[in-house]
């Protein structure tokens, strides 16, 4: 006998979502040593433009270079517009996949439960999509007016 689709449908999506899961802290883990690969290549072949300590001290001391190092070696941090489309744009999709499951829900009643949830999980993210919002623009971040200047505290 072999088992109903829907049953075989629940028993792979928490498979999925495990491998989903997997995959995207693998992805970043990736980038991350991507990132920490170049810069130490920018290092080496900085280092490698200077013959001596002298030149590397001079260059150092120089106006301008420190600005220069602190650029080159500081991770920027995504400004509140960039962070909110960030969590609309998830927001947008699991609400669209939610309204995919309700509407499969009316052929097969399973589905209910799972549309539903991630309906409700999709509106959670634009919830805090617009209250980010809020609170950007309430505190003058929208404007430019945050003085990090992109580099981390």
């Amino acid at each position: 006998m072999t088992p109903h689709p829907v049953i075989v449908l629940f028993m792979l999506t928490p498979l999925g979502a495990f491998a989903m899961v997997v995959y995207i802290v693998w992805v970043n883990a990736r980038q991350k040593q991507s990132r920490i690969q170049a810069r130490v290549e920018f290092n080496k072949q900085l280092l490698d433009k200077f013959a001596s300590s002298q030149e590397l001290v001079a260059f150092l001391g120089q106006e301008g270079s420190e600005r220069f190092l602190d650029e080159m070696w500081s991770e920027k941090r995504l400004g509140p517009k960039e962070r909110i489309l960030r969590i609309i744009i998830p927001g947008c999709i699991l609400t669209s996949i939610g309204i995919g499951f309700l509407w499969l829900s009316t052929q097969i009643p399973e589905l209910q439960i799972a549309g539903v949830t991630i309906f409700a999980a999709g509106i959670g993210v634009l919830i805090a999509a617009a209250v980010s919002y809020g609170f950007s623009k309430a505190w003058g971040l929208m404007n430019g007016k945050d003085r990090s200047g992109g580099r981390r505290e």
